[in-house]
């Protein structure tokens, strides 16, 4: 599977929220926490595009949070 790593203003920018918001939500489960480079922090874009159509599905925040406990499950496995 081809992907990118997105910066933080590339999550924002997807999400049309601000970097608050952006660490509120790794904090509360509803975004999958980034992967980190040395200093840098990246998100794979397609975690970030699931965590979006769940929310645009409306999907409540316990089906997002299930859906980013697997995103992050998913990660070890293929690691």
């Amino acid at each position: 599977m081809a992907y990118k790593l997105l910066d933080g203003h590339a999550v924002d920018d997807r999400r049309g929220r601000g970097r608050t918001q952006r660490y509120d939500d790794v904090a509360d489960g509803l975004l999958p926490p980034p992967i980190k480079l040395g200093r840098l922090s990246r998100w794979p874009d397609y975690e970030v595009d699931a965590v979006i159509a769940a929310e645009i599905r409306g999907d409540t925040p316990e089906q997002i949070r299930d859906l980013v406990r697997d995103l992050v499950a998913a990660r070890a496995a293929a690691a």
